[in-house]
């Protein structure tokens, strides 16, 4: 949850889970796989973000007044 949480580039998310870029990009690849199997294609990080929400893995965003 930590990529689709902020802005960073991939390789600085990578570092401060303390794991390898590939590795992470092969997290993704996975995610995203599976995503796309069950019909939920997420291709971007903000969609990422979207069906983290939808999963209850991440809280709403808070309304701006």
């Amino acid at each position: 949850m930590a990529y689709v949480s902020t802005n960073d580039v991939q390789s600085a998310v990578a570092c401060m889970l303390g794991m390898d870029p590939e590795t992470l990009k092969t997290h993704l690849r996975r995610i995203r796989l599976e995503y796309e199997q069950v019909g939920r294609p997420a291709p971007t990080r903000s969609d990422l973000h979207v069906r983290a929400v939808e999963d209850g893995l991440l809280p709403p965003p808070t309304a701006r007044l």
